[in-house]
């Protein structure tokens, strides 16, 4: 009946993926473990017509069971009620313990932050103030203006949009720099010059500045400006009427409304720039012509407030440019690492609030609560909007947000609470819209549909889940299956040889609760696995009854799993990292996590697993086992095998004897003493070719190293 299809189905329609925090450090992507549940308890599985998944009949409601001819055991699923920490795994006390320790960590760093600051700012303030009885050499005065009104005999002006008020020259509509005053003087070629200015608007860059080496055409000339968008201090040509930026340049705040002092030394092609007395870059210009100064206004409305141009004096000594640049301590920074300290301050006593409400509330423990939590989450937002305050992309819509947090804080308007995020629903992909995960956090219960699929699969009535396990370990311990279709346990499948085994050890398998463990202890105490695989000694007449061994008289000899060889070596080596946990490592010659840790996909596979038959990307029953030469060229030249052997070679005391270190070469890598010709041959070897590591090489290709007896 194809409704057994949709039967079967049902069972997994609630179930979904989800990746959950683990103990050690809580990030999702490095250290998650995926989790599947019942993401929405009220999924419905419905018959599709002609089977279109978009054509779902809404009529006809199929409930989960198993096929019609399996059903025997079956049990109808009842829901489970599922503990606190499988619905809100954020309530794990590792999570809790954890998140407050990455809060408290972020206040310890920022407070070292801002007592670092506040240090070199006291040994800045001593330097300068030792430096302040020094009287600056000043040369003679080229240029002074204080804007205070009109200077024809100094200036030539362009444009219209200039004008004198309030003590001050005011560009009043912002332009593409087509209104600015060029000085009616020459600057000499060594000079220093101070500008004090205003930027009070603009549409985008508003940049604010001073040219000089303007030539008569005004296409040549320097440039250094300071912009309020992408804030900084920039040093720029003009060459032939086009600009070029160089990459000297200081990122620096530059707010609306405060007034700056830029400042120019120059002397031949050096240049030093500072901002406020601080010391920006140096840099060498590459040509220099005769020319007038220029203030410039790019995209501004700006207000210049004065203007002094000097002949720089020999004695000045000018920072080299290239050289290494402290940046000072001014006190903007002083603030914005005091506003950072808030801030994680105030992220910490909301954590905190989190972690006391929900431990009120759930496990009834603490006082915390809902309004405690949501006053310190506007507190929060408040800090975090101060800092943005210092970043002038930001510091417009900050100021609302202060306003906007103010107001529901002082109603009493809290957001919505939600749990930790340290627990995430994945691989959201369905057909089915009726079966997304809901939007309200994981569901109380679960449908319990996957427990009656278990309880159902376990059943006394049905062996066939414990031979199947039971054939699956028995292949992995000796070497063969029982049976061995170890995909189809059918009819089609011939009768296994060994029966009455696989019936005693599924049935002893149920009866210990399936319990893997004791399954593993009864085949590996056996009598069975314990035998030799050599044939040596074995009676002619056991040899010409079964040459397959298809009875187990001896022990299956079998060459290492892929992984198993590699892991090998790197462990030989001292290499290999134990670390349990952690996310999937991209393979390669390098990688030195054990080789469970790899990515398995068909695309991104180690070359050096896929050589000993690594397993396959879409089947796990049994690896395929070839033997061809790319293995012993594996062995012999790949990095992981030339690597090992010289890390192997140099863990052996180098003032062993010969005869010593090939006894304990052998037992280490082979885990066996030499008979005396291998003792003989490995010495003669020894005596011909003295470095150790070629002979560890030769030993690991071995036959008895690749081989499990």
């Amino acid at each position: 009946d194809h409704l057994d299809y949709y039967k079967f189905r049902a069972i997994f329609e609630p179930y979904h993926v989800r990746v959950d925090a683990m103990p050690g450090e809580l990030d999702l992507a490095n250290n998650g473990i995926t989790r599947v549940y019942d993401g929405n308890l009220s999924a419905a599985t419905y018959l599709h017509e002609r089977g279109d998944e978009s054509k779902a009949d809404k009529n006809r409601k199929i409930s989960a069971a198993p096929p019609a001819f399996l059903a025997s055991g079956w049990e109808s699923p009842k829901p489970i009620d599922l503990p606190l920490e499988a619905w809100r795994p954020d309530m794990q006390d590792f999570v809790q313990n954890g998140y407050l320790s990455q809060k408290l960590a972020g206040v310890a760093e920022a407070e070292v932050q801002l007592k670092k600051l506040k240090l070199d700012k006291a040994a800045q303030e001593r330097k300068r103030a030792k430096s302040e009885g020094i009287r600056p050499f000043r040369g003679e005065a080229i240029l002074t203006d204080d804007f205070s009104g009109p200077r024809p005999d100094l200036w030539t002006v362009f444009g219209s949009d200039s004008r004198y008020q309030d003590d001050s020259l005011s560009i009043t509509k912002p332009s593409l720099d087509t209104t600015y005053l060029r000085s009616k003087v020459k600057h000499p070629r060594d000079f220093e010059l101070e500008l004090k200015f205003k930027t009070t608007g603009g549409q985008k860059w508003k940049s604010t500045g001073i040219r000089f080496d303007v030539d008569e055409s005004g296409d040549n000339s320097h440039f250094v400006y300071t912009s309020v968008f992408g804030p900084k201090v920039h040093l720029a040509h003009t060459i032939g009427g086009k600009d070029e930026y160089t990459q000297a340049v200081a990122k620096r705040s530059i707010k609306l409304n405060q007034i700056y002092t830029l400042g120019l030394k120059v002397r031949d092609r050096l240049i030093n720039v500072s901002l406020d007395g601080e010391f920006l870059f140096a840099y060498t210009l590459p040509r220099r012509q005769p020319g007038a100064v220029q203030l410039m206004a790019y995209d501004a409305v700006t207000e210049f407030h004065g203007i002094d141009v000097w002949n720089l004096p020999a004695q000045v000594v000018l920072e080299k440019a290239g050289g290494a640049v402290t940046a000072s301590v001014t006190a903007e920074k002083i603030k914005l690492a005091e506003a950072r300290l808030g801030l994680v301050k105030a992220e910490y006593a909301f954590a905190k609030a989190r972690v006391d409400a929900d431990n009120a509330a759930l496990r009834k423990d603490g006082s915390g609560s809902a309004e405690a939590v949501g006053t310190s989450q506007i507190e929060a937002g408040l800090a975090k909007a101060k800092v943005d305050l210092f970043d002038s992309k930001k510091s417009a819509e900050a100021e609302k947000t202060i306003k906007k947090l103010e107001a529901d804080l002082k109603s009493g308007k809290f957001p919505d609470r939600k749990p930790l995020p340290f627990s995430q629903v994945s691989l959201i992909n369905t057909p089915n819209k009726d079966a997304l995960p809901s939007d309200g956090g994981y569901p109380k219960t679960s449908s319990g549909r996957r427990t009656a699929l278990a309880n159902w699969l376990t059943h006394r009535d049905h062996p066939l889940t414990a031979r199947v396990a039971v054939n699956h370990i028995w292949l992995r311990h000796f070497g063969t299956p029982l049976v061995e279709t170890v995909n189809d346990f059918g009819l089609r499948a011939p009768r296994p040889l060994h029966q009455d085994l696989l019936d005693y050890l599924a049935v002893e398998f149920i009866e210990s609760g399936w319990d893997m463990k004791h399954l593993h202890r009864l085949m590996l105490t056996s009598k069975a696995w314990q035998r030799s695989s050599s044939n040596l000694a074995a009676d002619k007449k056991t040899l010409d009854a079964d040459p397959g061994n298809d009875h187990y008289w001896r022990m299956n000899g079998r060459r290492m799993e892929a992984q198993v060889v590699r892991d090998s070596l790197l462990y030989l080596a001292g290499t290999l990292d134990l670390a349990q946990r952690g996310p999937s490592v991209t393979p390669s010659p390098g990688a030195r996590r054990r080789s469970l840790y790899f990515f398995h996909s068909r695309d991104g596979r180690s070359r050096f697993l896929e050589t000993f038959d690594d397993a396959d990307v879409f089947a796990c029953y049994r690896r395929s086992e070839s033997i061809v030469p790319q293995q012993a060229l594996a062995m012999m030249n790949s990095q992981t095998a030339s690597t090992s052997a010289k890390q192997i070679a140099a863990e052996f005391e180098t003032n062993m004897s010969p005869e010593a270190f090939v006894r304990a070469a052998f037992s280490k890598i082979l885990a066996r003493p030499p008979v005396p010709v291998e003792l003989a041959e490995s010495l003669a070897y020894l005596n011909e070719q003295p470095k150790r590591e070629h002979f560890i090489h030769a030993l690991i290709n071995l036959n008895d190293f690749l081989m499990i007896r």
